[in-house]
């Protein structure tokens, strides 16, 4: 009833929903009820594909987490700390086209092997461009290979050129890496 009532008038909504408990599970920092019917607009999609994400083994709890908790010491609003937490779990959506032999492959990879994963930043944005309430996303998406210095993919942007949510999720990711390792890098920092 009342994540109901937070999303607005002339609705009922089940325990389960997925708007009802992302909503319930936030803290109550949400600052009003388009805010609140903002976040319950994209849920379903969310969790739909965080769901296939998920099966295709790309996303890590630790990484949205960790996103979350930069962003909240920033001083980024509880929304903006959120929605920058969202960009963490879509940011290799993309790499729903490149094949799976070629994301685990040990061995480095061919120029063309590396086009077709270099496109995998445009597929996502371009994914995340078809949902109205996920658009604003779709930029940090598309740069978040980009490096300081250039040398990034896939418009090999310079310094502050770069979209920040980027810049931030390319610093937590690559702690991640550090951390974790990859099939084509071993950590190397103990966890």
């Amino acid at each position: 009833m009342y994540g109901s009532k937070r999303l607005g008038r002339n609705q009922v909504r089940v325990i389960d929903d997925p708007a009802i408990t992302a909503l319930l599970a936030t803290s109550s920092e949400v600052e009003g009820r388009d805010e609140a019917a903002l976040l319950a607009q994209f849920m379903p999609w969310h969790c739909w594909l965080i769901s296939v994400m998920r099966k295709q083994g790309n996303i890590r709890n630790a990484l949205e987490n960790s996103l979350l908790q930069l962003a909240q010491s920033l001083g980024f609003s509880a929304s903006e700390a959120s929605l920058l937490s969202l960009v963490g779990q879509l940011h290799d959506i993309g790499k729903i086209v490149v094949a799976d032999q070629l994301l685990n492959k040990e061995e480095p990879l061919t120029e063309s092997e590396l086009a077709s994963l270099h496109r995998h930043p445009q597929v996502g944005a371009d994914v995340l461009s078809c949902i109205p309430s996920l658009r604003p996303l779709a930029p940090i998406i598309h740069a978040h290979h980009e490096q300081w210095d250039g040398t990034g993919y896939p418009d090999q942007l310079v310094g502050e050129t770069i979209p920040f949510g980027a810049r931030l999720l390319a610093v937590v990711d690559g702690y991640a890496v550090m951390i974790d390792g990859r099939s084509y890098q071993p950590a190397i920092i103990p966890a």
